[in-house]
């Protein structure tokens, strides 16, 4: 196992363990909590909310969970290719 993966695992299971992993949050979900941590944050939950120190611009507005947990891609925010790469560099260098 590679010390990336065993990491992504560790991540994974503090959010089980911390109650902040959570399906149909974006905040929360399994790649908000993995995108946190390698940005150095964590994922925080209060009165069934969850939150982070950090945000990724742009992030939030790709994958989008409405009130009711659907989520859905932002297909006009897909065509903006500069934002695209913009985003993506902040997320692999982990730079906000």
């Amino acid at each position: 196992m590679t010390e990336r993966i065993s990491k992504a695992i560790d991540v994974l299971l503090d959010a089980v363990n911390n109650r902040t992993l959570a399906k149909g949050t974006c905040t929360a979900c399994a790649v908000g909590n993995l995108i946190a941590a390698g940005l150095g944050e964590k994922v925080y939950a209060r009165n069934n909310n969850f939150y982070c120190n950090v945000v990724i611009e742009g992030w939030r507005n790709l994958f989008l969970t409405n009130n009711y947990g659907l989520q859905f891609i932002d297909k006009d925010f897909l065509k903006d290719k500069t934002l695209m790469k913009k985003l993506m560099l902040q997320v692999l260098l982990g730079k906000n």
